[in-house]
């Protein structure tokens, strides 16, 4: 049985946020720039012309993926959006960055990138009408290795994700996610998922360092209705703990009830 919990907000954490805040204003009003009331810390900005020049430098910072063997390759454009979301778990597993792409062409940004990154592996995450063939038929013709994640619609592919991970580590051996040892426990080891909007980002957005970090599927739902996909997911990597991302005009009560059955 699942047990679908609210993610519960620290005291401490928002005590810490509240002092900031009143200290930024404090020295405001007393007409001290935040830079200089603040130190010991600098800004660095990460950014691109666009979304996928930004997406590539962050993956070429230098800090964190210029080893990774794998690179996560999603469409950029909105309506795609849960592919890349979704797919920070599968990131986290590979310890490798997610480059985007438009749907029916490789940006030279990213093209650029890829060849700068050298990986032994591409995956591509989302089926055609999200990564064209065209883009995969581009990413082989540089000479890498190229896989794709995909189900019928966004719901298939974040459950083929969340199922690919769990694959991967038990020798490449399909076991219809029997096996929970890649995902992620929490503090009174449970076995833990996250669950979001599957229809709109920020929520998801905003979890997935959650999921690359501690190892946590990222389902995605229905604002009202728990799809098949998604239930599937949870029993099948026998989650017992769900945190829900967002309230719920997000992800309904009925939503919540209804994941307490799987």
């Amino acid at each position: 049985m699942s047990y679908l919990n609210r993610h519960p907000v620290r005291r401490a954490t928002a005590s810490v946020l509240a002092g900031t805040l009143a200290l930024t204003g404090a020295a405001l009003a007393a007409g001290v720039s935040p830079a200089n009331a603040v130190a010991g810390f600098t800004f660095d900005r990460l950014a691109g012309t666009d979304r996928y020049g930004t997406a590539a430098a962050i993956a070429l910072d230098g800090t964190t993926f210029d080893d990774s063997e794998t690179v996560l390759l999603a469409s950029g454009a909105p309506r795609n959006f849960p592919d890349s979301l979704t797919g920070n778990y599968l990131a986290g597993d590979v310890d490798g960055p997610i480059l985007l792409t438009d749907p029916k062409g490789l940006p030279t940004v990213t093209s650029s990138a890829l060849r700068t990154l050298s990986p032994a592996r591409v995956i591509i995450v989302g089926g055609t009408d999200a990564v064209s063939s065209a883009v995969e038929s581009e990413v082989r013709s540089q000479g890498f290795a190229v896989t794709r994640i995909a189900g019928l619609d966004r719901y298939d592919t974040a459950k083929a994700v969340a199922l690919e991970v769990n694959d991967r580590n038990n020798d490449g051996v399909a076991n219809n996610g029997s096996d929970t040892a890649t995902v992620g426990i929490d503090r009174q080891g449970r076995r833990t998922a996250i669950l979001g909007n599957g229809q709109n980002f920020p929520d998801i957005l905003a979890a997935g360092p959650l999921s690359y970090a501690e190892a946590f599927p990222i389902a995605i739902t229905r604002p009202s209705a728990l799809p098949t996909q998604t239930r599937d997911v949870l029993r099948d990597l026998n989650i017992d703990r769900v945190i829900i991302v967002g309230g719920t005009d997000a992800v309904s009560a009925a939503v919540e009830a209804d994941g307490r059955r799987v």
